[in-house]
């Protein structure tokens, strides 16, 4: 429990700048190699249920991607596949201050509260005043089929472990 804790701590300490600050290529290079030794460190089973050698492709893919100046949102979502390869659903890299039920913001959020089930996804709430019914079916979303959208988001979701699509899902 201790590591774990000391590793949230370690991942929160990245993050301490405004989300439009812009952080350079060695900064950002930097603070993901502070990540990984991190998680390498810390993590209790960081190669449970992803191995080395695919945390090693997560990786350089990531740093391919920081050779021109990000804010901290931008940074945030390159280094997800690599939260995401943990397949860790206790672990949540949080944005200090902000919620961690959202991970990066509470604003500014899709307007509805969707539920998946296999190939259905369903209505359960509003963040906004809109006016589509609790437990309507949605089919697309801006012209976009559920099944697209689902394989864009769901592979860098962390709210399960192992394969478990249980908190995905939510």
């Amino acid at each position: 429990m201790n590591k774990l804790f000391t590793l949230i701590l370690a991942l929160e300490t990245l993050l301490p700048f405004s989300h439009a600050q812009t952080l350079q290529p060695e900064h950002l290079k930097g603070d993901m190699e502070v990540f990984r030794d991190a998680l390498e460190r810390f993590h209790p089973e960081m190669y449970r249920y992803t191995d080395a050698a695919s945390f090693e492709d997560i990786f350089s893919e990531i740093k391919s991607q920081l050779h021109q100046p990000r804010n901290q949102l931008e940074f945030y979502k390159t280094m997800l596949p690599a939260v995401a390869a943990l397949k860790d659903g206790h672990l949540k890299w949080i944005i200090q201050g902000e919620d961690q039920h959202y991970g990066v913001f509470e604003s500014d959020l899709f307007p509805l509260r969707l539920y998946f089930e296999a190939e259905k996804v369903s209505v359960l709430g509003h963040f906004s005043n809109e006016s589509i019914p609790v437990l309507a079916e949605v089919v697309s979303i801006n012209g976009r089929s559920i099944a697209s959208i689902r394989a864009s988001i769901w592979k860098n979701l962390t709210f399960g472990d192992g394969n478990s699509e249980g908190g995905k899902r939510y």
